[in-house]
C-alpha cells in the first residue's frame, strides 16, 4: 500500500516538475521572442532609406537568429516580380550592399512567389520533398519564406535557407513575422513620405509657374508704357525735322527693343545686364531732351554683378521718373548716380538710385506721376513675387526729406543657400 502511494508520489512529481520545466521552457521563448522583436523594432525605425532598413534586416537577423543566410525580395513597380534588394551569406560574403548574381522570382513561383502571392508564411522541412524549391546559389534542405505585408498589400518576402533539415522553428517564425510586420511599416513610411514629398514638389513647381506667371504679366504690363514713351520721343524727334538724332535714336531704340523682347521670357536678368540696360536708356533719352545725362555708378569691389539675379528692367521706371520730372526743369548737369552695395547683416544688395533734379515738396510724392499712377505699384508687385519665388526679403524706399533731387533705395535680398 504504502509502495503504491511512493510510486504515485513520483509520478505525480515528475509530472509536475515535467510541467514547470515546459512553463519555465514557454517562458523563456516568449522572453527571448519579445526580447528579439525589441531589439529590431529599436534598430529598425532609425533608418531614413528603404535600401539600409534592408540591409539591416538581413544583418540583424542572422546575427540574432543564427541564420546561415537571409535574403530580401522586394516586389517590383508592376507587381510581377520579386528581385532581391538585400542579403547576406553567401549571396554577400562581404557585407558591402552588393549581392552576387542577384535572381528575380515571378510573383507565385518557388517558396518565396507562393509567400508573397498568398500573403502567407512558407516554413519548408524538406526542400528535396518540395517541388517548388528553387536553386539559387547553392542547395539547401529548410527554407522559411516569411511576406512583407501591409494593410492587405504584399511589399516583399524575407527568406532564409539552412543546410539542415527542419531547422525553422516557431521561434524563427515569430521573429521574423515581427520583423517583416516592422519592415513593412517603414517601407510604407518611405514610400508615403516619398510620395507627398513629390506631391509637394508638384505643388511648388505650379505655384512657382503661376508666379513667374505673373511676374511676367506685371512685367509685360510696364514695356508697353516704356515703348509708347519712345515712340513718342521718336515723333517728336522727326516732327523737328532732326534727322540724324532720329536716325541715331531709331538705332538706340531697336537695339534697346531687341534686349526687352530677348529678355522677355525671363523674369530675371544679371545686375551687369540690368545696368547696360539703363545706361542705354539713359543714352537714348538724352537725345530727346537734348541735353546731357550723365549717369555715375558707385559699385562694391566684394560684389560680381553677373552673377547676381534681380527681377528683368526693374531700375527702367525709377531712371524714366528722374528723366522726365527730375530734370524737367534742368538744361545742364543732370547726373543720375547708381550705387550698389554689398549688405551683409541682411544678406542682400542694395540698390541707391539717386537723381540731382528739383526734387520735391514735402507734400508731393517723390515719384511724381509714377506714384499716384501704376508704375509705383507694379514694382512692388515685382519686388513681392520675386521674394516668395526666391524665398528672399526685397523692398522699395524713397527718401522723404530730399531739398534737391530725390533717392529710391531698393533693397535685394540674397538666399545664401541657393547660391552655395
Amino acid at each position: 500500500m504504502l509502495l503504491n502511494v511512493l510510486i504515485s508520489l513520483v509520478l505525480f512529481l515528475a509530472v509536475a516538475f515535467s510541467y514547470v520545466l515546459i512553463q519555465l521552457y514557454r517562458t523563456h521563448q516568449e522572453l527571448e521572442i519579445k526580447s528579439a522583436i525589441s531589439y529590431f523594432s529599436s534598430i529598425l525605425y532609425k533608418h531614413n532609406n528603404i535600401d539600409d532598413l534592408l540591409w539591416e534586416v538581413v544583418r540583424e537577423s542572422i546575427s540574432r537568429l543564427k541564420l546561415e543566410d537571409c535574403v530580401v525580395y522586394i516586389l517590383d513597380p508592376g507587381k510581377e516580380n520579386l528581385v532581391q534588394k538585400a542579403a547576406l551569406g553567401p549571396k554577400a560574403p562581404d557585407g558591402e550592399h552588393t549581392i552576387l548574381n542577384p535572381i528575380m522570382i515571378p510573383l507565385g513561383q518557388g517558396i518565396v512567389g507562393s509567400a508573397a502571392l498568398y500573403a502567407r508564411t512558407e516554413n519548408v522541412p524538406d526542400t528535396t520533398k518540395d517541388p517548388r524549391y528553387i536553386l539559387d546559389d547553392n542547395f539547401r534542405y529548410s527554407e522559411m519564406a516569411v511576406p512583407i505585408h501591409f494593410n492587405g498589400e504584399v511589399l516583399g518576402v524575407i527568406d532564409s535557407e539552412n543546410s539542415k533539415k527542419s531547422f525553422f522553428t516557431t521561434k524563427h517564425q515569430q521573429i521574423l513575422e515581427a520583423i517583416a510586420s516592422i519592415t513593412a511599416q517603414k517601407i510604407r513610411q518611405f514610400k508615403d513620405e516619398q510620395l507627398l514629398s513629390e506631391q509637394q514638389l508638384i505643388i511648388t513647381q505650379k505655384n512657382s509657374s503661376i508666379l513667374e506667371w505673373k511676374l511676367q504679366a506685371l512685367q509685360n504690363q510696364m514695356d508697353p508704357h516704356f515703348i509708347l514713351n519712345a515712340m513718342n520721343s521718336l515723333q517728336s524727334l522727326i516732327l523737328s525735322n532732326n534727322i540724324d538724332k532720329s536716325i541715331f535714336y531709331v538705332s538706340k531704340f531697336s537695339k534697346i527693343l531687341h534686349k526687352i523682347f530677348k529678355q522677355s521670357e525671363n523674369p530675371g536678368i544679371s545686375v551687369a545686364k540690368e545696368i547696360e540696360f539703363v545706361r542705354e536708356y539713359i543714352q537714348m533719352e538724352a537725345l530727346r531732351f537734348t541735353k546731357q545725362i550723365d549717369l555715375s555708378l558707385i559699385i562694391d569691389p566684394m560684389l560680381n554683378l553677373d552673377d547676381i539675379n534681380i527681377p528683368t528692367f526693374i531700375c527702367q521706371p525709377i531712371v524714366e521718373n528722374s528723366i522726365w520730372h527730375g530734370f524737367a526743369k534742368k538744361t545742364s548737369d543732370c547726373v543720375i548716380t547708381i550705387t550698389i552695395q554689398w549688405d551683409a547683416e541682411k544678406k542682400g544688395v542694395l540698390f541707391e538710385i539717386h537723381d540731382n533734379g528739383g526734387g520735391y515738396k514735402p507734400n508731393e510724392s517723390p515719384l511724381g506721376k509714377m506714384k499716384s499712377g501704376r508704375g509705383m505699384n507694379l514694382i512692388t508687385q515685382r519686388l513681392q513675387i520675386w521674394g516668395i519665388l526666391n524665398d528672399t526679403e526685397n523692398w522699395i524706399r524713397q527718401n522723404q526729406s530730399v531739398e534737391s533731387g530725390y533717392t529710391v533705395v531698393l533693397f535685394f535680398g540674397l538666399n545664401m543657400e541657393n547660391d552655395d
